[in-house]
């Protein structure tokens, strides 16, 4: 007798995802907008702005983890459709990758009180941007960025995300970042899929968008080690 190994069941609202259509995956940056009250959960929908192939940053909201309403697109590759005429983001014009959601303080409306920031992954090609550093073999490079919403205030589901001009935050980063957490020292750090950890060294660093100032690629060891306690008073920085 053959025996199988369980799957694991999807929540309601993933389910409900996979049954409306196959363009549709990987729920990420899952989140509560302490602002308004509202949950948010992004996913990667399989549609491109061109040059790029997708996917982008699917979006729906609930308030009760029940009920969930489906809204636009959150994250375009390539454009920042919260302008009008929308910007122009050649750092990320291939696709938008699965990335995270978190609640940082001085993210709020005016900057002022928590707010929600998405930091994501978005693929470029170096022939649209110049800085792209192209992994071998794949003919993309991956940079981390972050959006935040365009009008917090008045936005009471977070519609509309712009892209800050600061970004990139990681011009040679991985792709699919965990879920930022804030250490006891007031840092903020994360995980890539390859195991790589980036940081930023405080709540008003993660806001500004400070660009990264420690980019080596390190291994597990004390050495290294001691190089990420240096690199905390550092803006953003990567093991």
């Amino acid at each position: 007798m053959q025996h199988r190994t369980p799957r694991r069941p999807l929540s309601s609202a993933a389910a409900r995802s996979r049954l409306r259509s196959c363009v549709r995956a990987q729920p990420n940056g899952i989140v509560w907008d302490p602002v308004h009250g509202v949950a948010h959960h992004f996913f990667q929908k399989h549609l491109a702005a061109q040059p790029g192939g997708g996917p982008v940053y699917g979006h729906f909201v609930s308030k009760d983890l029940v009920k969930y309403a489906a809204l636009p697109v959150a994250i375009w590759n390539g454009f920042d459709y919260s302008k009008s005429p929308p910007g122009v983001t050649t750092y990320d014009n291939q696709a938008i990758y699965t990335g995270s959601a978190f609640v940082v303080d001085g993210a709020g409306p005016g900057g002022k009180g928590p707010g929600v920031i998405n930091l994501f992954p978005g693929l470029c090609k170096k022939q649209y941007y110049a800085d792209c550093v192209e992994h071998p073999g794949q003919g993309t490079g991956t940079v981390l960025a972050q959006a935040v919403p365009a009008d917090y205030a008045n936005d009471v589901l977070l519609v509309n995300w712009t892209k800050p001009s600061y970004n990139p935050v990681v011009k040679d980063g991985t792709r699919d970042p965990a879920s930022p957490w804030r250490t006891a020292s007031g840092s903020w750090l994360t995980r890539t899929y390859d195991s790589s950890i980036y940081g930023a060294a405080s709540d008003a660093d993660v806001v500004a968008g400070a660009k990264n100032a420690f980019l080596e690629r390190c291994l597990h060891s004390t050495k290294n080690t001691n190089l990420l306690r240096q690199a905390r008073g550092t803006k953003h920085w990567k093991r």
